[in-house]
């Protein structure tokens, strides 16, 4: 009897301690190199090994890699823009691993994003955002691939938010990204929020011209949001016409 599996149940644990040093140009402009510690495990029960009856183990290790972080940030505001410009690069090279899989080679990955935001009338705004990343020696370790889907602020990892699809539906080595944010205060700390976004993800992107294609992904996004002293309170309805799925995401305060 042959029997599948649609979907697997998946807990990721992750514990990342970084040591690095940071120079300030101004009040805008970051540079931060450092060496960085991550403990990565990731488990189901779902299905289960001969050897173990309570979960399947698929990794375990301790990795160490060198990081750089180049940050340029003028934005008005962290989680309403309506002016300024945004920038984050980011680097790791990944160069010893305890190795639970016994395949590990060294490998690097590689993203930014650049955002610009600009007022069309006093109560509407405008953010655009692009962002991309890639990986070096890609079949290093595809548990650190670029996974997008759902909505957040502070995801880990490579988890890129993307609306219109559930939370990590989309994985692969590499990836662009751009969206189109619709902000209207139509009274003071209330938020109308309109938001398309659009990406190409597939392993090696980069490696032809498939990343100028048209996208492959699309979603879109309508919600309100209020600017609490808890942080922003929000409640958004999501829809992807490539899958017909629709989600609600919904926010309660800041993100930690």
């Amino acid at each position: 009897l042959d029997i599948g599996i649609n979907k697997l149940d998946t807990e990721l644990t992750d514990f990342t301690n970084q040591f690095y040093l940071q120079t300030l140009f101004r009040n805008d402009l970051a540079l931060s190199l450092g060496v960085e510690h991550k403990k990565l495990k990731v488990t189901t029960e779902t299905i289960l090994s001969t050897d173990n009856q309570d979960e399947t183990v698929f990794e375990n290790s301790n990795y160490v890699s060198l990081f750089g972080q180049l940050k340029f940030d003028t934005y008005d505001s962290k989680y309403y823009p309506t002016e300024g410009l945004f920038f984050l690069g980011e680097a790791n090279y990944y160069m010893y691993s305890s190795d639970f899989s016994t395949d590990f080679s060294p490998f690097s990955i590689f993203k930014a994003e650049l955002g610009y935001a600009f007022k069309a009338t006093d109560n509407l705004s405008f953010n655009l955002v692009t962002d991309g990343g890639f990986k070096i020696n890609p079949k290093a370790n595809q548990f650190l691939d670029f996974v997008l889907g759902g909505y957040g602020n502070n995801f880990i990892n490579n988890f890129k938010p993307f609306y219109g699809y559930d939370f990590l539906s989309i994985a692969a080595d590499s990836y662009i990204k751009a969206s189109i944010n619709l902000d209207y205060q139509f009274v003071p700390k209330n938020h109308l929020m309109v938001t398309a976004n659009y990406a190409n993800v597939s392993d090696r992107l980069f490696d032809t011209t498939d990343w100028l294609s048209l996208p492959e992904y699309s979603g879109y996004a309508l919600g309100y949001s209020f600017d609490s002293f808890l942080g922003p309170i929000e409640a958004r309805y999501s829809y992807s016409p490539e899958t017909r799925d629709s989600y609600w995401l919904f926010n309660l305060g800041y993100w930690f």
